[in-house]
Formats: C-alpha cells, sequence, structure tokens
C-alpha cells in the first residue's frame, strides 16, 4: 500500500512552479517555464488535469510514482487541504537539445483556510523531454531542505 506523505504534495511541483517573465522569448526554455506555471496554477486551483498532461509516457518521481499514481496522491491531497500554495525560487532550466534539465527550490504550504498550517522547503530536479514540439516531464525527485 502507497504511503501518502505530505512531501508527496510537491507536485505542488512540479509544478510549484514559477511562471516565465512575460518578455521572454517562446524558446524552449520558455515553453518548460509555462508548462511547469500551468502545472502550478492546477495544482494550486485543486486540479489534477493541467498536471498530468505534461506528463511524458515514461514519467516516474524519485519514489517511483507513475502518473495513474500521482493523480491518487494529489486528489487525497486536494480533499484534505481546501488551500495550496507553492513558492519557487532559484530556478534553473538548462536546454540541450530535446531535453533539458530544471532544478529549483520550492516552498509548499497547505491548510484548511487561507492561513498555512503546513509548510515545507524542497530541492526539486526534473528531466524534461521534446516530443513532437512539446515539453513533457519525465522525471522528478525532490529533497526536504536540511534542517526542516
Amino acid at each position: 500500500m502507497m504511503r501518502i506523505t505530505f512531501s508527496a504534495i510537491v507536485w505542488g511541483l512540479v509544478g510549484a512552479l514559477i511562471v516565465a517573465g512575460c518578455g521572454e522569448p517562446e524558446d524552449d526554455a520558455g515553453q518548460i517555464a509555462r508548462a511547469m506555471a500551468a502545472m502550478q496554477t492546477g495544482i494550486e486551483a485543486r486540479r489534477t488535469g493541467p498536471v498530468l498532461e505534461h506528463l511524458a509516457e515514461d514519467f516516474r518521481t524519485g519514489e517511483d510514482l507513475r502518473p495513474r499514481e500521482l493523480r491518487a496522491m494529489m486528489l487525497y491531497q486536494f480533499r484534505r487541504y481546501s488551500d495550496i500554495k507553492v513558492v519557487t525560487h532559484n530556478r534553473d532550466i538548462r536546454v540541450q537539445g530535446d531535453q533539458a534539465d530544471v532544478t529549483l527550490d520550492a516552498l509548499l504550504l497547505a491548510g484548511r483556510t487561507m492561513l498555512p498550517e503546513r509548510g515545507r522547503r524542497y530541492s526539486v530536479s526534473m528531466r524534461w523531454y521534446k516530443l513532437d514540439g512539446g515539453w513533457y516531464l519525465s522525471r522528478i525527485r525532490w529533497q526536504p531542505k536540511r534542517g526542516e
């Protein structure tokens, strides 16, 4: 049986993820940033679709969750917390051909009201692949920041 923990909410990583600047050209890094922003918006709106549509067919998390399991985990967290916020910083997108590596720091906040009851910081790393002109998240790993 899969143990669902607050750390799994990091998909608010996934999308926990910062919006691309309005002035950025729509290059590969800009497309990835836009996809991450859509995922973050989906998580904060408590919707799984915007996250799942950006996952590659071979998607896996560091905890070996697949898309179906990830969806179940997100639905559990959405029922548990009515308010979920994701704050990211130190984002670095490195594109090399048809793959990209992204690292960032994320702060995940969750609660039943507008005031958060839980919060945790994570270091997040992702691998994205380009397929048919679109970018898809293939791998994601997160680790709690030290001292937390």
